[in-house]
């Protein structure tokens, strides 16, 4: 590397040995987590509980007031010092000046364990560069990569603690009628992974929301990340709204426009939607599970699981698009990336998949005969008994 000043040294070795290492790295994370996600959620479980029963003890005490928040914050320094450890608070409305927090410290080490490793190997490589890469440089760059980590955690977490109900403890834990679980880095952004909301929305206030015109480049998203059960939004034109990890259970979507939305995670669950139009909508890891979605449009729309490129690692992988139990009859998915999605117990009568991706997708072993698909489709699907 004679002759390559300084400046260009940091670049080469940023670019040609942290990145590919670090991309490597970040792809066998995504294998470690599809292979043990179900143990790590219930770890995840476990340590709720502990902090649920903290919290039962201080508010029968009368020392905590109904909770608003619990945050999951990732801890840098912690990371500096060789551990994963991520505080978790549980406190009222005041979020972080709450004056009685309650707090446990989870340990994430499954996450982060393939980024010490990563250090390691790049203070190695950091001698062929004779003192021009030094060592505060490389903690600097794999402190910004931790990010890619973290990623994992608001995953497990979305996943783990959409089942939060099943801890026994839970019910007795008082909370405000708005309550957000959020993962983020300490007294910094974070994202919702979870949100209870038991106040009362106007349909007609929703429904005007859901109108309002977007342009395909804004960053508006008034109803992503909302509760928003049971209301009436039928026949509506709800056109490239963005509706990202909303809920929307049991409400009624018949016959609305709602192609071009983002409504990944969103759930529709039990909700009546014959006729809607979600035509090129991003749809991955969206739960229609128990939907009446007879006639629906679903083309070119992706609902695609797992990673985006299993060879350059952009983010984590989808979870499956769920249709569990959904009456499909009459159905169109034609174009549709349908990677994954999982289709067990529902009625797929005169479905239209021209051209779909199933690669992976899960259908009922006795669906295997009325469904009007390819010999490359049928062998692509994973037929479950």
């Amino acid at each position: 590397m004679a002759g390559i000043v300084t400046e260009d040294k940091r670049q080469h070795f940023k670019e040609r040995v942290m990145q590919p290492k670090l991309n490597d790295s970040l792809l066998e994370m995504e294998r470690y987590y599809e292979a043990h996600k179900d143990k790590l959620a219930q770890d995840l479980l476990d340590s709720m509980c502990s902090l649920c029963q903290q919290v039962i003890v201080m508010q029968e005490a009368e020392k905590k007031a109904n909770l608003g928040y619990i945050t999951f914050s990732m801890l840098r320094t912690e990371l500096i010092h060789g551990r994963a450890f991520y505080l978790v608070e549980a406190t009222d409305a005041n979020w972080f000046f709450d004056p009685n927090p309650c707090s446990i410290k989870a340990d994430m080490g499954w996450a982060f364990e393939g980024w010490f490793k990563l250090v390691e190997q790049l203070e190695w490589d950091m001698l062929a560069y004779q003192g021009t890469v030094i060592k505060p440089e490389v903690e600097q760059l794999m402190l910004e990569a931790a990010a890619h980590y973290h990623q994992y955690v608001i995953r497990l977490a979305r996943y783990a603690l959409s089942r939060i109900d099943e801890l026994p403890q839970w019910s007795y834990v008082n909370r405000h009628t708005q309550f957000e679980i959020r993962v983020g880095e300490y007294l910094d952004q974070s994202e919702c992974v979870l949100k209870l909301d038991e106040s009362a929305h106007e349909e007609s206030d929703v429904r005007s929301e859901l109108e309002q015109a977007r342009s395909a480049d804004s960053n508006e998203a008034p109803l992503g990340y909302q509760v928003l059960r049971g209301l009436n939004l039928s026949e509506g034109n709800f056109v490239q709204q963005d509706i990202r990890y909303s809920d929307f259970s049991g409400s009624h979507f018949s016959r609305s426009q709602m192609p071009i939305c983002v409504a990944v995670g969103a759930r529709f669950r039990n909700c009546q939607m014959d006729g809607v139009n979600l035509c090129a909508s991003l749809l991955n890891e969206a739960d229609f599970s128990g939907a009446s979605l007879r006639g629906a449009l679903f083309r070119f729309a992706d609902g695609s699981s797992g990673l985006k490129d299993a060879v350059q690692w952009t983010m984590p992988g989808f979870e499956p698009l769920s249709f569990s139990g959904a009456d499909l009859t009459g159905a169109d998915f034609e174009h549709a990336d349908l990677r994954g999605a999982i289709f067990v117990g529902s009625k797929v009568g005169a479905v239209n998949f021209k051209n779909a991706n199933l690669k992976g997708a899960i259908f009922s072993i006795e669906d295997k005969e009325q469904l009007n698909i390819t010999e490359q489709q049928r062998s692509e699907i994973v037929w479950q008994a």
